[in-house]
């Protein structure tokens, strides 16, 4: 019990992180990209996509909770491992979003005969989508890794 009750305050603290620290997260990302511009049609947009952003951060203590649990994981270094994965994962999925919109975006900037800055919708940046795929990804194969490994710890006992 005192173990849900941490990762519920853990994965609000997350959200609330998420939430607040969106905007900087993109920046930070879109910083490599200086040829494109982006703009949110409403405040309601902006606001959306940091509240899905900080959802997705607060269910990777839940997700990797849920592991726990099912596989009866009770050593700290293997948990501590499968939310780092988790993490690496989302952010293996944040770098090739990047990567992908520079490689689009540099063409077209390229292909102008007078370039400028394009303007982009930044509900369209999908950054959300990609992390959220990253984490069911890594969800399935840490579930399937790991009923591999317990069916072997079973069949060597």
């Amino acid at each position: 019990m005192k173990t849900k009750s941490l990762i519920g305050i853990i994965s609000i603290f997350l959200f609330f992180i998420g939430f607040n620290n969106y905007q900087n997260f993109v920046k930070f990302f879109l910083d490599f990209i200086p040829e494109l511009a982006i703009a949110y049609d409403t405040l309601w947009a902006q606001v959306l996509q940091s509240l899905f952003f900080g959802l997705l951060l607060s269910i990777i203590p839940i997700l990797s909770l849920i592991l726990w649990i099912k596989f009866k994981i009770q050593q700290n270094k293997i948990k501590i491992y499968i939310i780092l994965l988790f993490l690496v994962s989302s952010i293996v999925a944040s770098v090739s979003r990047t990567l992908i919109l520079k490689w689009i975006y540099q063409r077209a900037f390229n292909a102008m005969p007078q370039p400028k800055p394009l303007m982009y919708e930044a509900e369209n940046l999908n950054y959300n989508v990609y992390i959220f795929l990253s984490e069911i990804i890594t969800f399935i194969l840490l579930y399937f890794i790991l009923k591999k490994n317990q069916k072997q710890r079973v069949e060597n006992h």
